[in-house]
């Protein structure tokens, strides 16, 4: 039987656009199961990013539930979402959102700096994702010298380090070539068998075929 890990119930978002108001979730309900991987398709400006972003209580809904067990995210205050966020979830986002004053090795430890692991700790799990994604020749460089691919796996090896217990990922093999898109694909399998529940908003059909569930949104379809 499969558990769920997180639900939403009735979730709508909407924004404010020149001449209106854009509805990108109506009333979605959807089930992600623990310990799987779940691909969220549709077209672009359909809602992927968004629903991640609810999701990772990064966002917050106009309406609706969205349940972590029997804990409605959207009813926590700030800083029970930002707990939340810093011991259960790593997100991978589209923008990548690496800090230019910083490193890259300061850039991937951050989780690990923020939940209060040695020093130690920290350079050995930096070290090994980097040296998983062949960046390590990178650790001493700033963010604003890297190609977007490399920028790309900065990110994801940030997300991983510490073996989050749900991971999300906005179109994660975007700017990877082949060799690297292959990777991200191994890692993801990896993650999965030690306990990491995957969500990605996709628009890879490789991607797609190695998750166990897929939603699709809006007027998408195959």
């Amino acid at each position: 039987m499969k558990d769920i890990i997180l639900e939403t119930k009735d979730l709508c978002k909407s924004f404010k656009r020149p001449g209106g108001t854009q509805m990108v979730l109506n009333k979605m309900n959807l089930q992600i199961y623990k310990n799987k991987m779940t691909a969220i398709r549709g077209k672009s400006g359909n809602g992927k990013s968004t629903l991640l972003n609810i999701l990772a209580a990064t966002m917050m809904a106009d309406s609706g539930e969205v349940l972590y067990g029997d804990i409605d995210l959207q009813k926590l205050s700030n800083a029970e979402r930002a707990r939340y966020r810093r011991e259960k979830v790593g997100y991978i986002p589209q923008n990548l959102y690496l800090l230019d004053d910083r490193n890259v090795f300061m850039n991937i430890a951050l989780p690990l700096q923020y939940s209060g692991e040695k020093k130690e700790r920290i350079r050995k799990k930096v070290e090994e994702v980097a040296k998983w994604f062949d960046i390590k020749y990178l650790l001493d460089k700033l963010p604003q010298t890297l190609s977007r691919g490399e920028k790309q796996r900065v990110a994801i090896c940030r997300s991983i380090v510490k073996i989050p217990e749900i991971l999300f990922a906005d179109e994660p093999t975007g700017s990877l070539d082949e060799e690297n898109e292959q990777l991200v694909l191994e890692m993801f399998r990896y993650l999965k068998k030690q306990g990491t529940t995957i969500v990605l908003a996709t628009h890879d059909d490789s991607v797609e075929r190695i998750c166990d569930e897929v939603y699709y949104i809006g007027s998408y379809g195959k």
